[in-house]
């Protein structure tokens, strides 16, 4: 099940969505897969006329994610959340090819901490904050710049990466 504490939308103030939950598949040793505090939308309402998806900013604070493994299949939690082949609409017209609207992100911000389960071991990542923009997010990979701090067992590890789409340069310390 999916939940929402709270939604508000507003003509210049852009659309939040606040207290999002998304439970843990059956069996997961998390109740929760994913929690977000607070997701705030700012679109360019007049680009909407002209068919293009223009967000000008996209901000996602208090997230908690928990990325399970299965022992028995090796299959991740996260996957249960990809819709299957039979629930993919079919075009409205037989035949007619559907023209996806041009998609482009000016500020991208996610903030908030991972864990993730796997082959019966835990890594935390209590700090987590992933920055970017996507020009033309269906046709040019998402430039980025990520920062996370991990830490498993004694050891602590500290995460940079930035680049665009599998570009990546990226520097690890422990």
């Amino acid at each position: 099940p999916i939940t929402v504490d709270g939604l508000s939308l507003g003509w210049l103030s852009g659309a939040t969505l606040e207290g999002v939950e998304i439970a843990n598949i059956e069996g997961g040793k998390d109740a929760t897969m994913l929690k977000i505090g607070r997701v705030h939308v700012d679109l360019d309402l007049p680009a909407l006329l002209s068919h293009t998806v223009h967000v000008r900013s996209l901000e996602v604070s208090g997230l908690e994610i928990s990325l399970e493994q299965r022992a028995k299949d090796g299959a991740w939690n996260v996957q249960a959340l990809r819709p299957s082949a039979a629930a993919t609409p079919a075009p409205a017209t037989p035949g007619a090819a559907s023209v996806p609207w041009p998609v482009s992100v000016d500020a991208l911000s996610v903030s908030g901490k991972a864990r993730l389960l796997a082959h019966g071991k835990t890594l935390e990542v209590p700090e987590l904050k992933l920055d970017g923009k996507a020009p033309d997010l269906l046709a040019q990979p998402v430039q980025f710049r990520l920062h996370a701090r991990a830490a498993s067992g004694d050891a602590d590890w500290t995460l940079a990466a930035e680049g665009q789409g599998s570009a990546v340069q990226s520097g690890l310390k422990a």
